[in-house]
Order: C-alpha cells, then structure tokens, then sequence
C-alpha cells in the first residue's frame, strides 16, 4: 500500500484497524490526526484575520531563517536539514522605522509565532498540534492569505463536525469544540494508535515519509506519531526493524 497525505492516513487505519490486509505500506506525508491539524488551520486563520501577513513579506522571513540555520549541517545550500535544531528568533524581524516588505510590525510578528507554535488549549495550556516548522516560509502564500480557514478546516468543522454551513470559524473554542469534534468525527477518521503489534506479529514492513517544506499538512506531527509507536513497541532500536 503506497499512498500520501489523506492516503498516508489511510495507510495508517490499515495498519492500526486491518493488520491483515496489506504485508507492507510506503505512508507519505499521513494527515492521520484530521480533528488537530484542522484545528491547526482555524487557529492560524484566526491569528491572520486579526494581523495579515502579506505574502510579499515570506521572501524576507525565509531567509531571515536560512541566515540563522541553515549552515547549522554544516553545508549552506538554502536547505535546513534539521529545523528541530533551528534557534531562529522571529523578533530580528521587527521593523525598526516604518514598516517595509522586509520587516514585521509587532502584530505580524505575533502570527508569526502563532504559526510557529500551533494551537494550544487556553484552558490547560496542553499543546493540540504543532504549528509549521521554520525554513519553508517562502512556500506559505497559501497559508498566509487563507484568513477564512476556508477548504479542509471548514470542510471538517462546518460540514463534518458542527453540520452548519454557517459555521464561523472565528468562534471556534480550543477546549470546548476541540473536545468535541475529537468525540463527533476524530474517532472515526484519526489514525493515531500507537500500538501496532497486531501489524509487526504478520511481519509487516512499514516506511514512512515527511517533507520539512510541506505547505499543507504541518509536518513536525509525523515524526512525533513515529517516536510515540517506537516508544510503545519496545524503544527505536527495535521498531527499526519493521517501521522506519
């Protein structure tokens, strides 16, 4: 089975529902836990609905943090191999006079961290998602100028989860709806049990990939799913022989 993002979730509720079906999967860039990374979507709508960030102002935020990082794997080629390992401060960015396309007045410079950080629960403080990694910013004109959470979030919350075509996804509380939505759909679409012993007894081989750069789908959860059934299965060494 070799399939991306929805696919990549798909793969995962074979392995984790249907051990029996398949005896190997290729799982790309799995959009697996639908009701969080939605959710990822609303708030990062909600943060450039109430400070913009134009899109001409990405060149100057990406290579701000390629300045900062990208040398980190000792080679500078525009690439960041490791953003787990990128310190970047996106206040450098702060526009010291009037503000041009190559600075960021402080509201700006809060989405901006807003994005970075992903959405939290305002009640407990628990992180629900994390937000997009540093060193794809160039590739976020999408992201930037969706201010209405309009495709995948408003599809998930108004059609799905709510059954309201007039759903505000301005209104969207991250304890209260998150909680609900969890119960009301991600139940049945997320895909992110981590005991697959029932898929590694039939000797299943499973690789699964992620692009950093990703635009669409916040890539940081993919390694996090992948280090969590590792620790449930017995520690890295041992998955790594049946799940990479």
């Amino acid at each position: 089975f070799n399939s991306c993002s929805n696919g990549g979730r798909q793969a995962l509720i074979e392995i984790q529902r249907f051990p029996d079906d398949y005896d190997g999967y290729v799982v790309g860039a799995p959009w697996n836990f639908q009701s969080h990374s939605n959710a990822g979507f609303v708030w990062n709508a909600q943060a450039l609905t109430a400070a913009p960030i134009p899109p001409e102002k990405l060149p100057a935020i990406n290579a701000a943090v390629l300045d900062a990082c990208d040398g980190n794997d000792g080679l500078v080629d525009g690439v960041i191999s490791d953003p787990a390992r990128c310190a970047f401060d996106p206040g450098v960015l702060l526009c010291q006079g009037a503000e041009t396309h190559s600075c960021l007045t402080p509201p700006q410079l809060d989405t901006l961290n807003k994005i970075y950080a992903g959405p939290r629960n305002p009640r407990t403080g628990e992180k629900i998602f994390p937000g997009f990694i540093r060193g794809g910013e160039d590739g976020w004109a999408g992201l930037v100028t969706n201010l209405t959470a309009s495709g995948l979030a408003s599809g998930y919350f108004a059609n799905l989860t709510f059954e309201d075509r007039a759903w505000d996804y301005r209104t969207f509380d991250f304890d209260r709806d998150m909680a609900y939505a969890d119960m009301k759909v991600g139940v049945m679409g997320n895909a992110i049990d981590t005991d697959l012993s029932a898929a590694k007894s039939r000797g299943v081989k499973i690789i699964q990939y992620h692009g950093w750069n990703d635009q669409t789908l916040q890539p940081e959860y993919s390694p996090e799913y992948y280090e969590a059934v590792a620790s449930a299965m017995g520690g890295m060494a041992k998955a790594r022989s049946w799940y990479r």
